[in-house]
């Protein structure tokens, strides 16, 4: 507001308010810098929440309709499902509330299936989930029954004829696009004028969830954008865009080292203040019993066989990923040296055999593969 009015107090002389203008605006950038450095700001989280059931086929406001609701950041997800059970429960006289928890379209049986619907995009590699084929939901005899149809999960009222609600919650996180990145550098951007979120759904071919083979895991990507934007009056808004994108297994394993990477980078910046959070992300890298990170992406996926069924491009990328968290690893491990206490140091030579090991046995596949030399 202040903003605004700065042009017509200077068409019109008024230097006096210009100058308590521009020292109001002044303390409140100062407060904006100020809470961007702390980076602590409880300034909520988001759920989608979407519903459907017998008890809301009157009602074309909320039956088959998803929304965002925003949550005061230390919201568990268990209160919110009470709350909502209760709340619409009793507004809608059902007989029963079914909570879901995952991340699928919900539809009743009265919507038809479509899991082509939305805007569903598939990186290289195509395939994945596939659709399951058969026909709508089964109604089934007694309890409530949950059947997948392609990616949309269909809840079924039972025979009976109660009046179910089925409510399915989702949490999600803010999702800035490649073109927004660069403008949403401090904290403040980063919780202000939401619009679009973003959830992720592991899955196989073969129907599971998540499988401990990693050339089998594949993922699934879903940006919701809503009709207004977070913060605003209203604590929910409605979804009216959804997007869908599908990971092959070797971009999944991009993602995982990336994440390690960003993480770890985070730490090491901040090594001085949280060198304990250092240690427990060397500790992940250089102490994994259960080896499903870059040991395991290196046999599976920095191989002949994996460049033909990927292609080269994406083959590289991981392997430069790669290289670059083993040089961050043994970054952050000098700069844990150098800062943790005396009682540590044994702890810290462990960590560092184990990165000596890890490193022994990636440097064959990071240095030996010749990408195109690989032809079938």
């Amino acid at each position: 507001m202040l903003k605004l009015l700065m042009p017509v107090f200077e068409s019109q002389h008024q230097y006096k308010e210009m100058a308590e203008a521009l020292i109001a605006l002044g303390k409140a950038y100062d407060s904006v810098a100020h809470e961007g450095e702390k980076d602590s700001r409880m300034l909520g989280v988001y759920y989608r929440v979407a519903f459907s059931g017998s008890a809301l086929q009157d009602d074309a406001d909320l039956n088959g309709k998803e929304f965002i609701y925003k949550e005061p950041k230390l919201t568990r997800l268990a209160e919110l499902q009470e709350r909502l059970k209760h709340q619409f429960g009793q507004t809608f006289q059902a007989s029963s509330v079914n909570i879901v928890r995952d991340g699928k379209i919900v539809m009743s049986p009265a919507h038809s299936p479509n899991p082509r619907g939305s805007h569903h995009h598939q990186h290289d590699g195509g395939g994945g989930s596939g659709d399951s084929g058969g026909g709508g939901c089964g109604g089934g005899g007694g309890d409530d029954a949950a059947s997948s149809v392609g990616d949309i999960t269909c809840i079924a009222s039972d025979a009976g004829g109660d009046c179910i609600i089925n409510v399915q919650i989702t949490k999600v996180e803010p999702y800035f696009g490649p073109e927004e990145q660069c403008h949403r550098a401090c904290f403040i951007n980063r919780h202000s004028n939401l619009t679009r979120f973003i959830f992720e759904t592991p899955f196989t071919p073969s129907g599971k969830k998540t499988t401990s083979d990693v050339s089998k895991q594949w993922k699934r990507k879903t940006i919701l954008t809503v009709d207004r934007a977070f913060p605003y009056m209203k604590k929910r808004l409605l979804v009216i865009d959804r997007q869908e994108f599908d990971l092959n297994p070797i971009q999944v394993a991009q993602e995982n080292v990336k994440s390690q990477l960003e993480k770890l980078r985070e730490q090491v910046k901040t090594a001085t203040l949280k060198w304990k959070a250092l240690q427990m992300l060397l500790q992940g890298t250089c102490l994994t019993m259960v080896q499903q990170g870059p040991l395991e992406f290196c046999k599976v996926f920095l191989t002949c066989s994996a460049v033909n069924e990927y292609g080269e491009r994406e083959v590289q990328a991981l392997a430069q990923l790669l290289r670059d968290l083993l040089a961050c690893i043994d970054d952050g491990l000098r700069i844990h040296h150098r800062i943790m206490p005396p009682d540590q140091e044994p702890f810290d030579a462990e960590m560092r055999r184990g990165f000596c090991k890890l490193k022994t046995q990636m440097c064959p596949y990071l240095q030996g593969f010749a990408a195109p030399q690989c032809t079938t």
